[in-house]
């Protein structure tokens, strides 16, 4: 610790003060200065390199668990901790998956509107199927102004859009203005 802080100091004091100040010798600094990093060091290095290329081969979705399954399936033996570590040490962190969340409530008295197309989507002559989707976004998360919606529009004929629209007149968007 002490020579590390002198390492990172020389610049801005002398290195023979530094080393009285903190009462270390000189010769000892410059020992350390000029030893060769240790094998544990030296195995770090090269664990590094091969949790980084599995880790980004793998976009970031594997954490220590499938990384050390991964690297003891490439022939690199490592245990779970000591890859938890390596990889804070890097700054790596895992994207965690997201829960599913049930958006579709159908516990309601209102009507529902009857399934005409039956899954045909062809259409034989212009404006005679069209078929709309509303894309719903959650409030704060997505855009800039907070919960927005879209409506789509297409023309199942000529299989274009129509037209769309975004609005945040939904449940949930109340007061809000786009």
């Amino acid at each position: 610790m002490r020579y590390s802080f002198i390492k990172l100091h020389q610049k801005a004091w002398p290195i023979n003060l530094m080393c009285r100040v903190l009462e270390v010798s000189t010769s000892r600094y410059y020992d350390w200065v000029k030893r060769s990093p240790g094998d544990r060091a030296a195995s770090n290095r090269v664990l590094d390199e091969h949790i980084q290329s599995v880790f980004h081969q793998h976009k970031g979705r594997y954490g220590s668990p499938r990384l050390v399954d991964e690297l003891n399936d490439n022939g690199i033996r490592c245990s779970e901790n000591r890859v938890a570590r390596r990889m804070q040490a890097l700054g790596l962190q895992a994207i965690q998956a997201k829960k599913f969340k049930v958006t579709t409530d159908s516990n309601h008295d209102w009507p529902v509107a009857a399934n005409l197309l039956q899954q045909d989507f062809t259409a034989e002559e212009p404006n005679h199927k069209w078929v709309s989707d509303i894309t719903y976004s959650v409030p704060g998360v997505q855009g800039k102004h907070g919960c927005l919606n879209e409506l789509q529009v297409y023309l199942k004929y000529t299989n274009k859009t129509a037209g769309d629209s975004l609005f945040a007149s939904m449940p949930g968007c109340a007061g809000m203005r786009v």
